[in-house]
């Protein structure tokens, strides 16, 4: 899986082509954040596109290690239909 980084002043260009050119292409999308710290600008821009597509985007944090398995079950558990 590979990891980016992005300078705080991509983000909003990284939320735009999430939302208008990944987010149209696949059926779900998650994000998932690792730090014990504050978030990064690109977890607050990646909020607005959350906001606009509930059930196509997810985001969670990883603070620690044993986060792990809690956030991705919750992440990937069944949705009613």
């Amino acid at each position: 899986m590979p990891i980016f980084y992005n300078w705080n002043d991509d983000s909003p260009i990284c939320g735009k082509l999430l939302a208008n050119q990944l987010l149209p292409l696949v059926q779900y999308y998650a994000y998932v954040e690792i730090t014990p710290n504050d978030h990064q600008m690109l977890w607050y821009q990646y909020e607005e596109v959350q906001e606009q597509l509930p059930d196509a985007f997810a985001m969670q944090q990883i603070a620690d290690p044993g986060d792990i398995y809690p956030v991705f079950r919750q992440l990937f558990e069944r949705k009613a239909a």
